[in-house]
């Protein structure tokens, strides 16, 4: 795989996970919620954050600064 396909790859994961973190905001809003479901959000965040910080790492990595 290449490093173009790879990013290409994190980038439709970061849409995917965006896509599963903001629908459980908006079923479960933005108050009190279940324990679970602050603890699904605070990982989902965590994963968009490891691949954004996966793609720099890629792009530096190839020289292009994006």
């Amino acid at each position: 795989m290449t490093t173009a396909e790879t990013i290409s790859d994190l980038r439709k994961f970061i849409k995917s996970t965006r896509r599963q973190r903001d629908g459980l905001a908006e079923r479960y809003g933005h108050g009190v919620r279940p324990s679970h479901v602050s603890c699904d959000l605070a990982i989902l965040g965590q994963r968009i954050e490891r691949y954004e910080a996966k793609i720099k790492a890629l792009e530096v990595q190839n020289g292009k600064l994006g």
